[in-house]
């Protein structure tokens, strides 16, 4: 107990800005924060633990399916759906369908109307999932997903600002405040810091922010350097990712603010000016959709607290949402039904490593476990959802630092060090990889004088 306490107060400043559920389960999680001189943050065991046991449990942050397999699984929670014949057979609850979308249940949609999905259902993101899909990208639709439920949650506090101004002063009538809650109270009071420029245009009194990832993707001629020593460099100034670009710090109420605050302590990688071209092509047409969106609104407040927060959602957000997604994002691996009777269809997606993955997701507390090519913690999702557990795959000593994969750990040592050095910018110098690298210089031949 006393290594938990020494090593979580040494954290709290860094960790000051995850959700206080978090910071509650990681109080009781059997692990804390450390820094590594080599390696930045990472998590040790704050106990002896033992084979098979359950580390962390863990829903995540924000997640969104895979392009390829959006049809199989829950747009919320990724939950694997009931095949057809479990529906006819009534094996399985019925998925319930909304604009071309599948959920698992009522429960699942109403979180996703609430949070991001009402405003969605009224734009079209079809250009940018082509988009992501001629690059083979994923994170832009997590990037988004957070976006949209930035820009929901404006609009929607703006038309509750609206509603109470309706028919009376605030200051002129004693009953104005009476029925309201403190989130009603805090909204409105974040909705009327919204003020004029020098150039007459609405906007903001501060930037937007946000977001998160572990499992990276091609981006082209683009190569990283992350944002910690080793493995996790911090961020160089004037480099598009660093935490400023995500917006506001304090504690306004608004999802803007959460997300900016919850995601800001995310390693992330160097992004320096210009961003890479695809990104900014992204960018455009997320800003394209939710302008759009913006403009079609029948209401008048609606439409000036969307297009209040757009403005915070620009491209220095925007690439500083991504530089986080590409290190900080886990591939969620779920057991899918592949339907044979595509046939080349359904060989390539097997092929391509589409066939297991629902989608991908961030978890905060996830995001702490540094790489070993020879982990001592798995990663599953034995719900066939986005709920991740992380579980010891063998004993692990009160003190040790905890350790998942980042990559397919089958690979040969120099395709691992390869990826690790393009995905994520480090290489490895784990007990394995430093064997590997022994036994691969006993065996080369001799260097001619």
């Amino acid at each position: 107990m006393n290594l938990v306490k020494r090593l979580f107060s040494s954290s709290n400043q860094q960790l000051s800005g995850l959700p206080p559920t978090v910071l509650e389960q990681l109080a009781v999680a059997p692990f804390a924060v450390q820094k590594f001189k080599d390696a930045g943050r990472g998590l040790v065991a704050a106990r002896d633990i033992q084979y098979g046991e359950v580390l962390l449990t863990e829903q995540p942050y924000v997640c969104c399916p895979s392009l390829s397999n959006r049809r199989k699984v829950c747009y919320h929670c990724l939950k694997v759906l009931p095949t057809p014949q479990q529906q006819a057979a009534g094996a399985a609850e019925m998925p319930i369908s909304s604009r071309s979308h599948m959920f698992c249940s009522s429960s699942c949609l109403s979180s996703a109307q609430a949070s991001y999905f009402t405003l969605e259902s009224q734009l079209s993101l079809e250009q940018l999932e082509r988009h992501c899909q001629a690059y083979g990208e994923r994170f832009p639709l997590i990037a988004a997903r957070l976006a949209l439920m930035i820009a929901q949650d404006g609009m929607t506090a703006a038309a509750q600002q609206q509603q109470q101004q309706q028919g009376s002063d605030s200051q002129a009538d004693p009953e104005a405040g009476v029925g309201r809650s403190s989130s009603d109270v805090g909204r409105i009071s974040r909705i009327s810091r919204m003020s004029t420029g020098s150039n007459g245009s609405s906007r903001w009194s501060h930037t937007l922010a946000t977001s998160s990832m572990r499992s990276s993707n091609n981006l082209g001629t683009t190569s990283w350097q992350s944002s910690s020593s080793s493995n996790r460099r911090q961020g160089r100034p004037g480099s598009y990712s660093t935490k400023a670009a995500l917006g506001p710090a304090g504690d306004d109420g608004s999802v803007h603010q959460q997300v900016a605050s919850a995601l800001g302590f995310l390693c992330f990688a160097n992004v320096p000016p210009p961003p890479p071209g695809p990104w900014a092509e992204a960018h455009k047409m997320l800003a394209r959709a939710l302008a759009a969106a913006a403009g079609n609104r029948e209401q008048e407040e609606e439409a000036a607290g969307l297009q209040a927060a757009l403005q915070g959602l620009d491209l220095d957000w925007y690439v500083a949402v991504m530089a986080r997604l590409h290190l900080n994002t886990f591939k969620v691996e779920a057991a899918l039904p592949i339907d044979w009777s595509q046939g080349h269809a359904a060989a390539a997606a097997m092929l391509g490593g589409d066939a297991a993955s629902a989608g991908s997701a961030l978890y905060l507390l996830g995001s702490l476990f540094n790489h070993s090519c020879e982990p001592n913690v798995h990663v599953t999702f034995p719900g066939n959802d986005s709920t991740a557990v992380f579980t010891a795959a063998r004993q692990i000593a009160e003190g040790e630092q905890l350790f998942i994969t980042y990559i397919d750990a089958g690979q040969e040592l120099d395709a691992r060090q390869e990826y690790l050095a393009f995905a994520y910018g480090f290489r490895c110098h784990c007990v394995r990889c430093c064997e590997e690298l022994e036994e691969q210089a006993k065996h080369m031949p001799p260097q001619l004088p």
